[in-house]
C-alpha cells in the first residue's frame, strides 16, 4: 500500500491496511524495465483517491510515531512540561499587540516588512528539510507500477505531510497571531492577520518542498560520489540552521536591550524585495496602518498565487526523483552484521588486530571496546550524532552574542557535546542497536549488568576527554582559576550522569529497526524522542548547577540550591542505571525485586507530578489574563492536574489498566474506619496548633488558605469546593494508590506507608516557600503525620475513596478556620 515505507519499525493495522485497498497495489522489484511503458487505470475519482492515500499515510504515521504507550505518554508529558514555554510566547504575542493597537510601537511595521521574507526563508527552509520525511522516505521507487497515478500519490501524500504541519507550524503560527491581534483590540485585525499569516506560512512551506525537492534532484545528478553526496545533502540543512539561529540570537539579544536597540535592526531605505510589503496587512485596523497600497495587495496576490504553482511543481518533480537510481551504501543489514564481503574482510581485521589491552582482561572493558570499535568500523551507528552538533553550534552562537570571546564560545560548546555524547553515544538505544542478536547477548556468560556497564563505559570514554578539554578552554576565556576548577567538576561528574540517563530513556524507548538521519545516513538511530528528552533533562540539570556555580548568591542560597540538584540528578541517573540493568536481566526472563529502585520510581513519579504541577500552573498563568479568584482558582486546578497526570503517566507507561485503582465504593466496615480517619485528622491537626502555640514555633499557611482570606464568602465556597472535590481525590490518587501501592509490591506495608508520607510532605515544600527553613520544617512534620493516618487508612481498607474523604475533610476545616479566623 502507499502509506508502507521502508524502515518502518510498526506493521500497519488491520484498518490501516484495508483503508488503502484499492489505492494502490505491490508490483515486483524487479519490474523496472516496464516502467516507461506504465499505462496506470483511471478508475475512480481522483479527489477520493488523494483522500484515501492521505488517510492511510496519516494513520500509518500515528501507529508508527506513537506505536507504544511510552512513546505516547512520554510525548504527553514533555508537552505539559513545555508549557510555560509556549504560554511565554503566547503572552509574548498579546503584549506586542498591546503596544501595537496603542501605537507605541512605530518601529513595528518597518521591522515586519524586513522579517516577511526572513520568515518566508525559514518556513522554507523547514519545508525543505522535511519533505523528505514523507515525499522521499516513501516506497514509491519500488511501487511505481500501480493503478495510482502519480499525481494523485503525490497529492495525497503531500495533503498528509500538510495535516501534520497544520498542526504544528501552521497550527502554532495561527496561536500566535491570535493572541497578537487580541493584543490589538480588534476583531478586523484579529481575523486579517490570522488569514494572513496562515496563507504566508502554508506558501513559504510549499515553496520549500519544491526548493527542496529540485535540490535533490539536482544533488543526485552530480557526477560525485555516493558518501560525498550524502555528505553535503546531510550537511546543509545543519549549515542553514546555524546561519537562521545566528539570526535568531541577534535579534533576540537586541530585543532584551530594549526598543531602541530593536528599531536599529531595520536598515534605512525601501525593503529590499517588494513581497515584504506583505507585512502591511498585519498592521491593518491599528494606528501604524496607512492602507493597504498597491504594493501589499501584489504582495498577496503573488502569495495566493505561488499555492497552486508550487503544488503542481511538487507533483511534478516528486515522480522525477523517485524513478531516480540512486545509490545508497547500506552499512549493515537488519541483523547488525555486515552485508558485503568488503565490510566483513575489514571488521575480521579490525578484530585481529585487537591488541592485548589492560581493559580487555576485564568483562566490562571487553564489551565496551567491542561497543567503540564496531561504533568506528560502521560510522553509519553514530550518524545521529549531527544533531548533537547542531545543539553544540546554538551553545556558540548563545555564548557569543552574550558578548564572550571565541574561546570561552567553543570551550561551552566542546564540554556541552562531552555531557551529552557521554549518553547520547551509545547509550540511547542499548537494546534496539544489538539487532537481532539481543537474544544471544542477555543469554551469554556475561551478566546482563556488564552490557550497560560497558555502554557507560564507552559513553564515559567519548564524553570525558570533551569536557576537560572544554572546561579548559573556558578556563582560558572566560573563568577564573576557582570558578573553572568548580565548574570543570560539575561537568566532570555530569558525564557519568548523562550516560546512566541515556541508557534509562533508551531502554525505556528501544528502537531496533533501521533508518536514516538527515535523509542521508542510513542507521540504526535512537528515538528522536528519546534524544530530545535525554537532552533536555540533562541540559536542565547541567545548566541549574553551572548557574548556581557561578552566579552571585548566598552561600546558604547556593548550597541548598546545589544540594538539590545533586539529589535530583543523582536520582535520575541511578533510578535510570537501574531501570536499564533491569532491561536487559529480565529480557526474556522472570521480573525481579529492587527496593532501591522501586524507592527511585516512587520518587521520581512524584518529582515528575511537581514538574508537571508547577508547568501547568505557570503556563495557564502566563496565558489567562489578569489576576484576581478566577485566576488563582484555574491555576489550582491545573496545579493539581499535574498531579494527577504523573500518576496517569505512571499507569500507562508500566502497562497497568484502570482496573490498578482502587476506587471502590466503601463498606460499612469502611464506613467505621472513615469515621476513624475523619476524628484523627482532625485530633492530629487540633494537637499541632496547640503545640505549635504553646511552643511559639513558626508555621506556614498553604497560598490558598492565604488567598481565601482576602477573597470573600464566594471564594470561600469555589476553594472548598477545590480541595474537596480536586486537591484530596487527586493526592490520594497518587500518593497513596500509585507510589504506596507500587512501593507494597517491593517492601512491607509498613515501610511504605512511612516512605510514602516522607515523600508526600517533601513535595510540599514548594507550596509554602518563601517561609522560613523552621516554620517549612515544622509543617510539613504536620503533612508527614497526617500522611501517616490516611496511608495506614489505604492499607486497612484497600479503597483510596477512605482517605480522599478524610483528605478532603481535613482541607474543608483547615479552610473554613483560615477565613473564620481573619474575620
Amino acid at each position: 500500500m502507499p502509506a508502507d515505507r521502508a524502515g518502518d519499525s510498526s506493521a500497519p493495522t488491520e484498518t490501516e491496511s484495508s483503508s488503502t485497498d484499492g489505492v494502490a497495489s505491490r508490483s515486483s522489484r524487479s519490474s523496472r524495465s516496464s516502467r516507461s511503458s506504465r499505462s496506470p487505470q483511471r478508475s475512480g475519482s481522483s479527489l477520493a483517491t488523494i483522500r484515501a492515500i492521505s488517510t492511510a499515510e496519516r494513520r500509518q504515521e500515528d501507529h508508527r510515531r506513537i506505536a507504544t504507550r511510552r512513546k505516547k505518554v512520554l510525548a504527553y508529558v514533555v508537552l505539559v512540561a513545555l508549557l510555560p514555554f509556549f504560554g511565554f510566547l503566547v503572552w509574548g504575542g498579546y503584549q506586542l499587540g498591546n503596544l501595537v493597537g496603542g501605537g507605541e510601537l512605530e518601529e513595528f511595521l518597518t521591522l515586519a516588512r524586513w522579517y516577511v521574507p526572513i520568515a518566508i526563508g525559514l518556513y522554507a527552509f523547514v519545508g525543505a528539510v522535511e519533505v523528505g520525511d514523507r515525499l522521499l522516505e516513501f516506497e514509491a521507487r519500488d511501487l511505481l507500477l500501480t493503478s495510482v497515478r502519480d499525481r494523485d500519490l503525490v497529492l495525497g501524500l503531500l495533503l498528509a505531510d500538510l495535516r501534520k504541519r497544520s498542526w504544528i507550524l501552521i497550527g502554532w503560527t495561527l496561536l500566535l497571531t491570535v493572541a497578537f491581534g487580541v493584543g490589538v483590540g480588534s476583531a478586523t485585525a484579529t481575523v486579517v492577520v490570522s488569514a494572513a499569516a496562515a496563507a504566508l506560512t502554508a506558501a513559504s512551506i510549499l515553496l520549500g518542498y519544491a526548493v527542496g525537492l529540485a535540490g535533490r534532484v539536482a544533488l543526485a545528478r552530480l557526477p560525485i560520489g555516493g558518501g560525498v553526496r550524502s555528505l553535503l545533502g546531510g550537511l546543509g540543512p545543519v549549515a542553514v540552521f546555524v546561519v537562521f539561529a545566528a539570526g535568531g540570537m541577534y535579534v533576540g539579544q537586541l530585543s532584551g536591550e530594549g526598543r531602541d536597540a530593536v528599531a536599529e535592526l531595520a536598515p534605512d531605505g525601501p525593503p529590499p524585495i517588494p513581497i515584504a510589503y506583505y507585512a502591511d496587512f498585519f498592521v491593518v485596523d491599528t494606528p501604524l496602518s496607512a492602507g493597504i497600497g498597491p504594493a501589499a495587495i501584489a504582495s498577496a496576490a503573488v502569495v495566493v498565487a505561488s499555492v497552486p504553482v508550487l503544488v503542481w511543481a511538487v507533483a511534478a518533480l516528486a515522480p522525477i526523483h523517485w524513478r531516480m537510481d540512486r545509490s545508497r551504501a547500506v552499512d549493515e543489514g537488519s541483523d547488525g552484521r555486515p552485508t558485503n564481503d568488503a565490510t566483513a574482510r575489514a571488521a575480521s581485521t579490525a578484530t585481529r588486530a585487537r591488541r592485548d589491552w589492560p581493559w580487555l582482561a576485564t568483562p566490562t572493558g571487553y564489551v565496551a571496546d567491542g561497543v567503540l570499535r564496531r561504533a568506528i568500523r560502521r560510522p553509519s551507528r553514530l550518524a545521529h550524532l549531527v544533531y548533537y552538533g547542531m545543539a553544540a553550534s546554538f551553545v556558540v552562537l548563545t555564548v557569543l552574542t552574550e558578548g564572550s570571546g571565541i574561546l570561552a564560545a567553543l570551550g561551552a560548546a566542546i564540554a556541552a557535546l562531552g555531557v551529552l555524547l557521554a549518553g547520547g553515544a551509545v547509550g540511547l538505544n542499548p537494546l534496539g542497536d544489538e539487532g537481532s542478536m539481543l537474544d544471544q547477548l542477555v543469554l551469554s556468560a556475561f551478566s546482563p549488568e556488564t552490557f550497560v556497564h560497558a555502554r557507560l563505559l564507552a559513553g564515559v570514554a567519548l564524553g570525558l576527554p570533551l569536557a576537560l578539554v572544554g572546561t579548559a578552554l573556558l578556563g582560558l576565556g572566560a573563568l577564573t582559576p576557582t570558578e573553572t576548577l568548580a565548574v570543570g567538576a560539575t561537568l566532570v561528574l555530569s558525564v557519568p550522569a548523562s550516560g546512566a540517563v541515556a541508557l534509562g530513556i533508551g531502554t525505556l524507548l528501544p528502537q531496533s529497526e533501521p533508518g536514516t538521519v538527515l535523509e542521508r545516513f542510513e542507521s540504526r538511530p535512537p528515538e528522536k524522542l528519546a534524544m530530545f528528552v535525554h537532552g533536555l533533562l540533562i541540559a536542565a540539570l547541567v545548566g541549574a548547577a553551572v548557574w548556581l556555580t557561578l552566579a552571585d548568591l548566598e552561600s546558604t542560597t547556593r548550597g541548598i540550591g546545589l544540594a538539590v540538584v545533586a539529589a535530583t540528578t543523582l536520582l535520575a541517573a541511578d533510578g535510570s542505571y537501574r531501570f536499564a540493568r533491569r532491561g536487559f536481566a529480565e529480557y526474556g526472563r522472570p521480573k525481579t525485586r529492587d527496593p532501591i529502585y522501586a524507592l527511585e520510581l516512587v520518587a521520581g513519579i512524584g518529582l515528575l507530578g511537581l514538574a508537571l504541577s508547577l508547568a501547568l500552573e505557570s503556563g495557564l498563568v502566563l496565558v489567562i489574563p489578569g489576576t484576581g479568584p478566577a485566576v488563582i482558582i484555574v491555576a489550582a486546578v491545573g496545579s493539581f492536574a499535574g498531579w494527577a497526570l504523573a500518576g496517569v503517566a505512571y499507569l500507562l507507561s508500566s502497562g497497568r489498566s484502570w482496573e490498578y485503582l482502587d476506587g471502590r465504593v466503601p463498606t460499612a466496615r469502611d464506613a467505621r474506619l472513615l469515621a476513624v480517619g475523619i476524628a484523627s485528622s482532625l485530633a492530629i491537626y487540633g494537637g499541632f496548633v496547640a503545640i505549635t502555640s504553646v511552643l511559639d514555633a513558626p508555621v506556614v499557611e498553604h497560598a490558598l488558605s492565604t488567598a481565601v482570606v482576602d477573597g470573600g464568602f464566594p471564594f470561600l465556597l469555589a476553594v472548598l469546593a477545590l480541595v474537596v472535590l480536586v486537591n484530596a481525590p487527586v493526592e490520594e490518587f497518587l500518593f497513596r494508590n500509585v507510589v504506596q501501592k507500587r512501593l507494597e509490591e517491593t517492601i512491607s506495608a509498613r515501610r511504605a506507608i512511612a516512605a510514602t508520607a516522607a515523600l508526600f510532605a517533601v513535595l510540599h515544600v514548594p507550596a509554602f516557600l518563601p517561609g522560613s527553613p523552621t516554620a517549612v520544617a515544622v509543617t510539613l512534620a504536620l503533612l508527614a503525620a497526617l500522611a501517616v493516618l490516611w496511608g495506614w487508612l489505604y492499607a486497612k481498607t484497600g479503597s483510596v475513596v477512605v482517605p480522599a474523604l478524610c483528605h478532603g475533610v481535613y482541607n474543608a476545616v483547615v479552610v473554613t478556620v483560615a477565613f473564620v479566623g481573619a474575620l
